[in-house]
């Protein structure tokens, strides 16, 4: 009982952070993933298709990743037409990973909606904010400050106090990760596994100072995964590996979907938003391939933010393991550490004392 009602407040609080965002008819969605390996990404963005269709009962005319991006379409709509970006981080701290290219892409790429999209309302889906330097945020909270109407979205209340003294002129909300939101359309098995296994859900792009004590432990690690038969295949297009993946997938035995859309009141409008973009539908399947995986196991240990978020919106019992600038630190504490299965190891000891 107090799961759940911890995690309808969650959902509930995400529902309060759009509401107070002026209403829309029609939207502009930008910087959807480029790869669709990511879950966490895939369920950010499915997320924020359902908040725009049964919150805001709003069509979404255009949607691009950064490389995908023409300006002279996004010209093309009324002005009244809000661009909405897609959560997860802001900052710098991936720009010192051998991966990090893509993160001061995606800030840049941020900057660069605000600056021509002056005449627009800009609304930024719940980030994580981190800069270690005044230097590195100086071109974004310039745009920022110039821009008269942006809704910046904070996913713990860290990214608040960092947004706040960056950004001061800027509209801030505080809200839980924007898949919280999914609470309600989760659909937990009846039948659950009764064998103790234990996944460690590991990034691949961070250092790993917890090798060695998984080594010791009887855990299979392993990051998000695809179905197994196209993992390993590369697409020149998102329509190509949905057409693809729908092709495979109906020669396998159906697994579940495990989220129910029948409650969904806006149907139309969602219906509409998630046909007309491949990358929303992947978006929905990948949810499916994620959530199947976390179910396999009893015992989640993961440093990947939504790892922790799953499990939790799943009952699983899980370990959340700090990250090297305090994303999950900061959502823990923030919203997760007073539901009973969750725990947060700083610690080797400290891990070995919660698995006992």
């Amino acid at each position: 009982m107090m799961k759940n009602c911890i995690l309808e407040d969650l959902q509930n609080k995400v529902k309060i952070a759009w509401q107070s965002i002026p209403d829309f008819e029609e939207c502009i969605l930008l910087d959807t993933p480029e790869h669709t390996d990511n879950i966490g990404s895939m369920a950010l963005l499915f997320a924020t298709v359902y908040a725009v269709s049964e919150i805001k009962k709003a069509r979404i005319l255009y949607s691009a990743s950064k490389s995908n991006c023409f300006w002279e379409k996004i010209h093309s709509f009324p002005k009244t037409t809000p661009v909405i970006i897609r959560g997860g981080n802001l900052g710098n701290f991936f720009w010192k990973l051998p991966s990090g290219a893509g993160s001061r892409k995606q800030c840049q790429f941020i900057a660069n909606i605000i600056q021509r999209c002056q005449e627009r309302r800009i609304i930024l889906i719940p980030q994580t904010v981190y800069f270690d330097n005044e230097k590195d945020s100086e071109n974004l909270a310039r745009a920022i400050h110039a821009h008269p109407e942006i809704n910046l979205m904070v996913r713990e209340k860290e990214s608040l106090s960092t947004a706040t003294r960056l950004f001061p002129n800027c509209k801030i909300i505080l809200s839980p990760d924007i898949v919280f939101l999914l609470h309600s359309l989760i659909q937990i098995p009846d039948k659950r596994i009764s064998h103790q296994k234990i996944l460690y859900l590991k990034r691949q792009d961070w250092e790993n100072p917890w090798k060695d004590m998984m080594q010791k432990l009887s855990v299979t690690t392993s990051d998000w995964i695809k179905n197994r038969y196209i993992q390993r295949l590369s697409f020149d297009s998102l329509k190509l590996e949905y057409a693809i993946t729908k092709i495979v997938e109906s020669f396998l035995p159906k697994n579940k979907s495990y989220l129910c859309l029948d409650s969904l009141q806006e149907k139309q409008i969602f219906r509409y938003n998630m046909s007309k973009f491949y990358i929303n539908r992947l978006a929905l399947q990948r949810i499916n391939h994620g959530i199947h995986q976390t179910l396999q196991y009893s015992l989640i240990l993961t440093n990947r933010l939504h790892g922790h978020i799953f499990s939790t919106l799943l009952g699983i019992p899980n370990i959340a393991l700090p990250s090297p600038y305090d994303k999950i630190q900061s959502c823990y504490d923030s919203w997760t550490q007073e539901i009973p299965y969750c725990k947060l190891a700083l610690s080797p000891e400290n891990l070995l004392e919660f698995l006992r």
